[in-house]
C-alpha cells in the first residue's frame, strides 16, 4: 500500500513478535538481527544514513520524508533520502551507492517486496545494516520493521465492512502495487476477516497502483460492469482508491455502494463526514519514519531492537473521526 505533514497526536509503537503478516500480526520478511547486519558502533553521532522511499510525488511519503529527516536532525545524525520514482531499479540503484558511499545503515521502504531483496542482500554483504519501514521486502535480512500492521488493517476494512452490511454484500476490491507488502497483506487480512461468512463475495479485484487517477478509471469501468444491484461495496487499499471511487459513485448516482479506504488523510476525512466514504483505517507515515530512524541509531549504539515495531491503526468513521486527526493534508481534491 508511502506513500504527509503530520502535526497530530502521537502513535503509540506496540511491538509484535510474529510470524508475517500475510498470516499472522508481523511481517514475514523482517528476520531477526544477526551477523550479517555488521557491528554495532560505540555511538550514532555525526552518522550518515541512507534511505530510499518509493515516491516524493505522494503526501504520505512527503510525511514519512519530514519524519525521516527531522529525526536524524534532531539526533544528530545525517539522511540522504532518495526519490525511488515508484522504480524498483532506481531503489536498487540507490542501495547500491549508498553501499558505494559506505554509509552507516540503509534505511527503506521498498517499491516492490519481491524486487529489492538483492538489494538488502548487497548491503548485508557490504555490512551494513538494513531497517525497513512500512513496507517489508522478501528476502535478505533486516534489523527490524517499523510500520503498521497491514493485515491487521485489511482485517479491521473486513470488519467494518461487515458492520456496515450485516446482511452481506457483493464487494471490489481497488489493489495497490501489485506484489507491494501493503497491497498482498492488506488483501489477506480483507479475506480474513471475510472467511466464513459466504454472504460477502469478493467479484472484483482491480489493480490501480495507489493512484487516484487510476482509481476513478477502475471505478468507471467497474460500474459498467456491476449495474445498481449487482455491487454493494468496494475496498481500496488507500485512500487515494476510496476517494476516487467516491467521486465517480457519486457522479453517476451510485451512492448505495459503502466505500472504505485506508490511510486517513484529511480528503478522506471530509467525504466520511459528507457521507461519501463510510470509513478508512488511519495510519502515520510522519511517526513510521520517526520511529525508523530511532531504532536505526538505536541499533547503531549496539542497543537491543524490538522486531517487529507496529504503529496503531484506527478506524475511522462518522461516529469515531472526532477522536483523530487525519494523518496528512490533502494536497489534491
Amino acid at each position: 500500500m508511502k506513500t504527509s505533514s503530520r502535526p497530530w497526536i502521537w502513535l503509540p509503537l506496540a511491538a509484535a513478535c510474529v510470524a508475517g503478516l500475510s498470516a499472522c500480526n508481523g511481517p514475514a520478511s523482517t528476520p531477526a538481527p544477526s551477523a550479517a547486519n555488521g557491528p554495532a558502533p560505540s555511538a550514532a553521532a555525526n552518522v550518515s544514513l541512507g534511505c530510499t522511499i518509493p515516491t516524493f510525488n505522494h503526501p504520505f511519503f512527503v510525511a514519512m520524508k519530514k519524519g525521516l529527516e527531522e529525526e536524524a536532525a534532531a539526533q544528530g545524525a545525517t539522511i540522504n533520502v532518495v526519490d525511488g520514482e515508484n522504480d524498483a531499479q532506481k531503489q536498487l540503484t540507490a542501495i547500491d551507492n549508498f553501499v558505494v558511499q559506505k554509509v552507516g545503515a540503509v534505511i527503506l521502504c521498498p517499491t516492490e517486496s519481491e524486487t529489492l531483496g538483492p538489494g538488502v542482500k548487497k548491503a548485508n554483504e557490504a555490512q551494513i545494516p538494513v531497517i525497513t519501514v512500512n513496507r517489508t521486502v522478501a528476502d535478505g535480512e533486516t534489523v527490524t520493521y517499523v510500520g503498521a500492521d497491514d493485515t491487521e488493517g485489511g482485517r479491521m476494512q473486513g470488519q467494518e465492512l461487515m458492520a456496515a452490511l450485516p446482511k452481506g454484500g457483493k464487494i471490489l476490491l481497488l489493489q495497490g502495487v501489485l506484489g507491494s507488502s501493503p497491497q498482498r497483506n492488506r488483501q489477506a487480512g480483507l479475506e480474513e476477516a471475510l472467511k466464513g461468512h459466504p454472504e460477502y463475495e469478493i467479484v472484483s479485484k482491480v489493480p490501480y497502483k495507489f493512484e487516484r487517477a487510476l482509481g476513478v478509471s477502475a471505478m468507471e469501468t467497474a460500474l459498467l460492469q456491476f449495474p445498481k444491484g449487482k455491487l454493494d461495496a468496494v475496498v481500496a487499499q488507500s485512500d487515494d482508491g476510496a476517494l476516487a471511487a467516491a467521486d465517480v459513485c457519486t457522479q453517476k448516482g451510485r451512492t448505495e455502494i459503502k466505500i472504505i479506504g485506508f490511510n486517513g488523510e484529511s480528503d478522506a476525512f471530509d467525504y466520511i463526514k459528507d457521507g461519501k466514504i463510510h470509513a478508512t483505517i488511519l495510519q502515520d507515515a510522519e511517526t513510521q519514519g520517526r520511529e525508523a530512524v530511532r531504532a536505526t541509531l538505536a541499533h547503531l549504539k549496539g542497543e537491543k531492537v524490538p522486531n517487529p515495531q507496529i504503529t496503531r491503526l484506527y478506524t475511522i468513521t462518522k461516529q469515531s473521526m472526532g477522536e483523530h486527526q487525519p494523518a496528512w493534508q490533502s494536497t489534491k481534491s
